[in-house]
């Protein structure tokens, strides 16, 4: 289950981008994360919810958007968007095409709570 180091990867990132007087205020880490990144959301979000449960990152969540692959064809230019791994061209037939999207696995974004309580 390669999705315990992925959480770890995260809580780190996490940790030496948040200052550590605020690490307990971490409500919200947003991923982006592609469907052929070969990463599990379910497997992911329990590894992540088990390595925080005795840190100061306790109350944090996991908000996962699963990114769709998008091609381009290299025969025509054609730029198109599926869920599955193998893509042909609906403009010229052409599976000789270049992935644009779908194997990222990226933090896009960590919400903390300000002084007030109020999520920012």
């Amino acid at each position: 289950m390669h999705e315990l180091s992925i959480a770890q990867n995260i809580l780190e990132i996490t940790q030496n981008n948040v200052p550590t007087d605020e690490w307990n205020k971490v409500r919200t880490i947003r991923l982006k994360i592609g469907k052929g990144a070969g990463v599990e959301p379910e497997a992911l979000e329990f590894s992540f919810n088990a390595i925080i449960e005795e840190t100061l990152f306790k109350k944090a969540r996991l908000e996962i958007e699963l990114i769709p692959f998008t091609f381009q064809c290299n025969n025509c230019g054609e730029i198109t968007t599926n869920n599955e791994f193998f893509a042909i061209c609906p403009n010229c037939g052409n599976t000789n095409v270049k992935i644009l999207t779908g194997l990222e696995l990226n933090i896009s974004e960590i919400e903390i709570e300000d002084k007030t309580g109020k999520q920012l």
